[in-house]
């Protein structure tokens, strides 16, 4: 049974490849850390859940690497979510995500990759900007309060004109949390390089 739910982003400077001496990636690091800890069991197993919109996944190189990192190892299992999933998908991938808890050996830590809007660049209209911080709001203002609901109402038209590359693995972890009621254990968020970086941690409470 799923007992806990983190929300890492999927920035590459995190990946050891662009590791550099000024170290730009440590505050969400730090962050997603901590959002570990937060509610994973010690030596829990993990199930990861990212998008598959590439051979090699960003959020499923990314969330490998911090895990590594966190001392915590490999995922147990991993779900991914095709980027042009239909609804009918998603909820195929929930099921998907309660077997693969179901199946595991103790509480199951569920770890999400995804990031939230790629904001618009200096020069882009005033409101194109004012959009993507609107909706990175949103976003952030779910994870805090451990609610499910507006993450399963971004839309696809949202997701794709704001690049919101966390929309549908959020929304397969809303499914598979149906009838569940989560805490919010830890919640942050930060946007530098006009990406949102949204990291939470959700405790089970039913």
């Amino acid at each position: 049974m799923i007992s806990g739910v983190v929300f890492w982003p999927q920035p590459p400077l995190l990946l050891p490849e662009y590791a550099s001496a000024a170290d730009l990636g440590a505050a969400v690091r730090r962050a997603a850390f901590e959002a570990l800890a937060a509610v994973r069991p010690e030596s829990g197993p993990v199930l990861l859940l990212t998008g598959a919109e590439r051979c090699a996944p960003l959020g499923e190189r990314v969330a490998r690497a911090l895990l590594q990192q966190a001392g915590a190892g490999e995922p147990d299992a991993v779900i991914r979510v095709a980027v042009d999933a239909d609804a009918a998908a998603v909820a195929e991938a929930a099921d998907r995500v309660r077997a693969a808890a179901a199946a595991a050996d103790g509480p199951v830590t569920l770890l999400v990759a995804g990031d939230g809007t790629a904001r618009a660049s200096v020069g882009a209209p005033e409101r194109a900007d004012l959009e993507t911080r609107a909706a990175d709001e949103r976003i952030a203002a779910a994870l805090a309060a451990a609610d499910p609901a507006p993450l399963a109402a971004l839309t696809a038209s949202e997701g794709a004109e704001l690049l919101i590359s966390g929309r549908l693995p959020w929304q397969v972890a809303a499914a598979a949390l149906t009838g569940r009621r989560p805490r919010s254990a830890y919640a942050w968020f930060d946007c530098p390089y006009e990406v949102g970086y949204h990291v939470a941690a959700w405790r089970m409470t039913e």
